[in-house]
């Protein structure tokens, strides 16, 4: 995928809410249906029984009409772009305060999306914390953060390859947002989106799915093949230099139990520190983990998954076999949050990032229970988009590109780790 399609770098922008006021459009249908005038969007305890009827704000004609002036005066500006795909009707997304995550980690692609699209995420109240999504930078580089932002400013990330997703809302506040996807025009001959009628049995079909937005408004469908055919040699992002930090020393790190005593006087118990620290999730599933984490080298079968080795360097969960290759300085091997031992800054232990990486199975939104206990990589509802980079290490190893004896070391040192 990487080859054939360059993608599309994170960033985050602004806008006049005066001139794009979506917040009173959702506020007044919110207060509405909840029968309480003085309802603000920010103090959502639960989500609304009637949130399909607030869901039909996005499609009432004072929304969509701020909504199309927002993707032909913003979105095509920002993109540089005279035509683009926009989806036609947006997604409102509510997580109340004390809320459950809406999302596990998943791709766009997961679900068949065009890996052209763009996706845009809009606040309507403040997002920080755990009240917003969560994102890595770059597909497969696993550095998530979260997305601080507040309303009047707008998000764009590329979530068909990067993994995205929310947590549990620990913040005093609720968050209520909407999001939709962009294809621009440059990109339609080879994003496989057919028009409607053209493929049986699609969903993201333009004229239906998707819409057309030109610098006069919208592209009727009679008007489009003429324009399709006009359209400019697609442009190509370069991937960014991520700037990580090497080499910085700091204090020993704590040993497990002193970590794992701390968390539970911080988060009130053992169960709600595994919940909230993802290094806590790791000691109570540590065996579990190693034993399902795993893959070929040579005549081996052997967990890949490891703690950060350096001692001297902030905790953290990475690949051995990501981490041989980079470290051996083999051309293309990229240095991601798991070649570095950085992966770990997310609340709990975010497991299906690891199955992805690994190629170990297939995503399951079950795989940790209430009570931060993982049952493995079971019950799957749908195949993963293969992790390309981890697959490449262990064929570049497997060929003897690395030297064996750097990666024993490695397999030796993650089995002598204590948790």
């Amino acid at each position: 995928m990487h080859d054939e399609f360059s993608p599309f770098p994170e960033s985050l922008g602004a806008y006049c809410t005066r001139e794009f006021p979506f917040r009173d459009h959702v506020q007044r249908t919110v207060r509405a249906v909840v029968g309480d005038p003085e309802q603000t969007l920010c103090t959502l305890k639960k989500v609304p029984r009637a949130k399909a009827e607030i869901s039909c704000t996005l499609l009432d004609e004072g929304f969509q009409s701020v909504y199309r002036r927002f993707v032909k005066d913003v979105v095509r500006k920002e993109l540089g772009e005279e035509y683009v795909l926009f989806e036609r009707n947006p997604n409102l997304r509510v997580q109340p305060v004390s809320g459950g995550a809406p999302t596990a980690p998943h791709l766009d692609a997961d679900h068949m999306h065009s890996p052209c699209e763009i996706n845009y995420w809009v606040p309507l109240t403040l997002a920080t914390g755990t009240n917003t999504i969560w994102t890595e930078s770059w597909p497969e580089q696993g550095d998530f953060h979260s997305v601080e932002c507040d309303y009047g400013q707008v998000f764009r990330f590329y979530g068909n390859q990067c993994l995205h997703f929310s947590v549990c809302n620990a913040e005093p506040t609720s968050r209520v947002s909407f999001d939709f996807r962009v294809v621009r025009l440059s990109d339609f001959a080879r994003s496989r989106i057919p028009l409607a009628g053209e493929r049986k049995g699609c969903k993201w079909v333009l004229y239906g799915y998707y819409s057309v937005m030109g610098p006069d408004g919208e592209v009727p469908r009679e008007s489009f093949a003429n324009i399709a055919a006009s359209a400019p040699h697609p442009a190509r992002f370069q991937v960014p230099a991520l700037e990580r930090p090497r080499g910085e020393q700091r204090r020993s790190r704590s040993a497990s139990e002193e970590h794992l005593q701390r968390c539970i006087q911080q988060f009130g118990s053992a169960r709600a520190a595994r919940a909230g620290c993802c290094r806590c999730g790791w000691i109570a599933n540590r065996a579990k983990i190693r034993e399902s984490l795993v893959c070929s080298l040579g005549p081996r079968v052997v967990p890949w998954i490891a703690e950060q080795p350096d001692s001297k360097k902030p905790w953290g969960l990475g690949c051995i076999v990501c981490a041989a290759v980079a470290e051996a300085g083999l051309p293309g091997a990229r240095h991601t949050s798991y070649a570095d031992f950085e992966f770990g800054t997310t609340p709990g232990l975010m497991l299906q990032p690891l199955v992805r990486h690994g190629n170990n199975g297939k995503w399951d939104s079950t795989s940790v229970d209430d009570n931060g206990k993982w049952a493995g990589a079971r019950g799957a509802r749908q195949d993963m988009v293969r992790w390309r980079t981890h697959a490449e290490a262990v064929q570049a190893i497997n060929r003897g590109d690395v030297p064996w004896e750097l990666v024993v070391q490695r397999i030796d040192l993650a089995a002598a780790q204590g948790c």
